[in-house]
């Protein structure tokens, strides 16, 4: 019972949590809001619903930052709350129940290896940097349930997590800039019909092999089964994988399309003008490039040695190495 212990200490027979000598000098009081006291704090802590009859319903801005021998924080129903990297760095942090938390701050629970999450019916958003372990350096998260109300999912939200499979929510409307890098294990995603903006959201998922765009988006689609989002209106490819087939009416392929996944080889078909940079950035085993395309400008970046760019049959020999804004490049001269 959560009720009866904190730190991993029982309280006395019917003595008040929030008034025990341990809560007193582990945890700090600023009506409604808690934080911890020092960051010398450990194990288990529990968040009393009350102090000094003042219901507790939030955690602090920063209240418990750099707290990394947390492991895990039992909230009591009425913490509706948590501010503003209200555990960022709590490094051990690995079991918290927010399933009443309505209000989630940005980057709540940055370098938290918390493996599992259940949010709660009337969060809309996902902040930005919401459980980001770029910091870490390795992911956890391998289940979160995204109910269908949420509408945004923020920049660098659940950077590192361990998904295998990913089914966004009907209600989604926005996926911001990395929101899902670096997830090595994220092999399928399904973008629902609701979606109506994706910035470079999956980049370095290498594992990634299957991408599918509801056939009622308005906005964007996986024409002819190939395993890549296009921006329907500007026939664009924004996000492709290591099984992508670039339909061919596409016409431009967006910088950091294929970021960081595991691509072998590609062949732009000649509907194909425009290539932008960074579209094969970081592709550590990417080999060649077949084009059937007349390109007005191509930027390429292999990252790897042996390659070879392929151009309707003849390879390519008359490029010129140079550095761009964004890294070094290779111009595929016309």
């Amino acid at each position: 019972d959560y009720e009866d212990f904190a730190f991993g200490v029982r309280m006395e027979a019917g003595e008040d949590i929030a008034q025990s000598t341990w809560m007193q000098s582990k945890l700090s009081f600023d009506d409604n809001e808690v934080s911890a006291s020092s960051t010398n704090i450990e194990g288990l802590v529990v968040i009393p619903s009350s102090y000094n009859n003042t219901p507790i319903d939030t955690i602090a801005e920063h209240g418990f930052e750099d707290c990394d021998s947390i492991r895990e924080v039992y909230l009591p129903s009425v913490v509706n709350t948590i501010e503003l990297y209200g555990f960022f760095d709590a490094v051990c942090l690995n079991n918290i129940n927010i399933e009443n938390v309505t209000n989630l701050g940005r980057g709540c629970f940055v370098d938290c290896p918390i493996c599992k999450l259940t949010i709660n019916s009337n969060v809309t958003e996902i902040p930005t940097s919401f459980i980001d372990l770029a910091g870490y350096g390795e992911g956890f998260l391998q289940q979160i349930n995204l109910h269908n109300n949420i509408t945004r999912i923020g920049n660098s939200a659940f950077r590192l997590a361990k998904f295998t499979t990913l089914t966004l929510p009907n209600s989604l409307q926005y996926i911001e800039d990395q929101a899902f890098e670096n997830c090595d294990d994220l092999y399928s995603v399904y973008i629902p019909s609701s979606v109506i903006d994706i910035d470079i959201s999956f980049s370095h998922c290498n594992k990634l092999e299957i991408i599918e765009v509801d056939e009622n988006n308005e906005v964007y689609d996986s024409r002819d089964n190939c395993n890549a989002i296009i921006e329907t209106s500007t026939n664009t490819l924004i996000c492709g994988c290591k099984n992508t087939i670039i339909p061919n009416s596409v016409t431009k392929i967006k910088h950091c399309a294929f970021y960081g996944c595991d691509l072998y080889q590609i062949t732009i078909p000649e509907s194909v003008i425009e290539i932008e940079e960074n579209s094969v950035s970081e592709c550590l085993n990417f080999a060649m490039i077949t084009s059937y395309a007349t390109l007005n400008n191509a930027y390429i970046i292999p990252n790897i040695s042996g390659y070879h760019w392929e151009k309707n049959g003849v390879i390519v020999t008359q490029i010129s190495a140079g550095v761009g804004g964004q890294g070094t490049y290779i111009r595929v001269e016309d």
